[in-house]
């Protein structure tokens, strides 16, 4: 048991190769994106196969980096961050919803006020985007630093 153990908490070389791989893949993606970009080029228009290559190696980055970082930590830490992802990003999916309803409740007036003070004026679906994620995010982090103090 104690073998098995120990050997959880070690990347394999074939860990680290995959991540390599990944990694060289998303290099790439972001160098050839570059030259689109710097030749005056549009990634949307003229080379979709550009944007989406790099949409596709980050996804594929952050999807085989969680992967075999769960792998790897104890099972302390993943009751950490599954207590914390379910609490803390719950109370931020309700942040969430708040300003949703403000907004919704208002017609509109307290967004678009709130948007023109913050000098977001014209980025409306950007700073939405940023919103839906950001407050599940300081959610769980909040949790995750009440989950490892309570059990200190």
């Amino acid at each position: 048991m104690l073998e098995k153990a120990s050997k959880l908490s070690r990347w394999s070389i074939r860990d680290i190769a995959v991540i390599c791989a990944v990694v060289v893949l998303f290099f790439a993606a972001i160098g050839w994106a570059s030259v689109v970009r710097a030749s005056g080029g549009d990634m949307l228009q003229q080379h979709p196969l550009s944007l989406w290559t790099l949409i596709a190696s980050s996804l594929l980055l952050v999807a085989v980096v969680s992967v075999i970082w769960w792998r790897n930590i104890d099972e302390a830490a993943r009751e950490a961050h599954k207590w914390s992802w379910y609490w803390g990003g719950s109370a931020g999916l309700s942040g969430v919803m708040v300003l949703f309803l403000l907004v919704y409740m208002t017609g509109g007036s307290f967004g678009r006020d709130s948007i023109a003070s913050a000098g977001f004026a014209g980025r409306e679906l950007e700073l939405g985007m940023a919103t839906g994620v950001v407050l599940p995010v300081i959610g769980y982090a909040i949790a995750w630093v009440i989950w490892w103090w309570r059990r200190r």
